[in-house]
């Protein structure tokens, strides 16, 4: 999950109106679901100090429009896919209809 995470954070960071799209394969789906059971099955460099009480996940997402974005095969605190009947969506077709 760490490299979807990775490019939500820069895109938000970032701010700046050159990312027009951001797509992310097999982030968190939230930190909240790290804490629905007492096991983690994720890496442990996926957590970030103090991050729930800053907003979690779903909030940065919503922080990103208007920009297309694209999450897909996200997966919760114990590693398991959240929709696993969603769809592959090539990223390079989605980028390049998202960029039009």
């Amino acid at each position: 999950p760490l490299g979807g995470l990775l490019v939500l954070f820069t895109a938000l960071f970032e701010g700046e109106k050159e990312i027009r799209a951001v797509y992310a394969r097999g982030t968190l789906v939230s930190y909240e679901s790290l804490l629905e059971s007492p096991y983690l099955y994720v890496p442990h460099d996926v957590i970030i100090p103090r991050a729930i009480p800053a907003g979690d996940l779903p909030l940065l997402v919503d922080a990103l429009a208007p920009r297309k974005l694209l999450l897909t095969r996200q997966v919760d605190g114990q590693n398991r896919l959240v929709h696993p009947e969603e769809k592959e969506v090539p990223p390079a077709a989605w980028l390049k209809e998202s960029l039009r």
